[in-house]
């Protein structure tokens, strides 16, 4: 890591005062990843088929990777009413599939209307189908992570929130109330360090390369982690950021 790029990155950064930064909701009660029980038919007997529940996004390789390459996947704008659901592909170091993402529908009207400022949540699976982490957009630029635990429930570890600045694209990163992370850079950039607020250390960075926004959605987004960037809640937190500014910077807002 350069020092040069830590001290550029540090440059009119926002304040850690800032109380919309910790501005935190109540956390919502832990959602059951586990389906409701269904019905199979096995050799014209009716049965009752309960699914197994979800390991810990402790062992999953999204998190373990030390970079991933994140695809949203190509969707003609013009075969599509309003901005289509987004969908992602998830690669590690070595271009091993590791899991994907996607939305979930919510109010199509608001796809129309509003599109990459709608309100969204996306489930991240690893590569067994596994929900690992969720992203909801709770308020303009606000965003909350959650992360499956040991017992297969979604736990609320952080959010990112946009800090908004003329001519910067701000993100304050933060982990069960703590910020640990803060991005500032230019309007008309595609690299998105994550930097430590009180060292100014390289934690991370997400780089985006669209492509022509006119004819297709597709963007590819990498994110590194660098090895002090172990925790994953704080890797969570990092790629929820990602998905925000894929909504924020490369969607088209109508």
């Amino acid at each position: 890591m350069s020092p040069a790029v830590a001290t550029d990155t540090m440059a009119d950064i926002p304040t850690l005062a800032d109380p919309e930064i910790h501005d935190f909701k109540p956390v919502d009660s832990n959602p059951k990843l586990i389906p409701d029980e269904s019905t199979v038919v096995s050799d014209g007997v009716v049965q009752t088929a309960t699914p197994t529940r979800p390991s810990t996004s402790a062992s999953s390789p999204i998190f373990s990777a030390n970079s991933l390459t994140v695809n949203r996947l190509d969707s003609w704008k013009f075969m599509s009413f309003g901005d289509p659901l987004h969908q992602y592909n998830l690669t590690d170091e070595s271009g091993g599939f590791v899991g994907y993402a996607k939305e979930k529908e919510k109010k199509k009207l608001a796809r129309v209307f509003k599109g990459g400022d709608r309100g969204y949540t996306i489930q991240v699976f690893d590569a067994t189908n596994t929900v690992v982490m969720t992203v909801t957009k709770v308020g303009n630029g606000l965003v909350d992570v959650h992360v499956t635990d040991s017992t297969g429930h979604l736990t609320k570890v952080g959010r990112a929130k946009k800090v908004w600045q003329m001519l910067k694209r701000n993100f304050a990163l933060s982990c069960e109330g703590t910020p640990f992370g803060l991005i500032t850079t230019k309007n008309t950039s595609d690299v998105y360090p994550v930097i430590n607020p009180e060292t100014g250390a390289l934690l991370a960075k997400i780089t985006a390369e669209p492509t022509d926004r006119f004819f297709s959605n597709e963007v590819t987004y990498t994110v590194s982690w660098e090895p002090t960037l172990a925790d994953i809640a704080r890797r969570a937190v990092v790629l929820a950021c990602m998905l925000a500014i894929d909504f924020e910077y490369y969607t088209s807002k109508d």
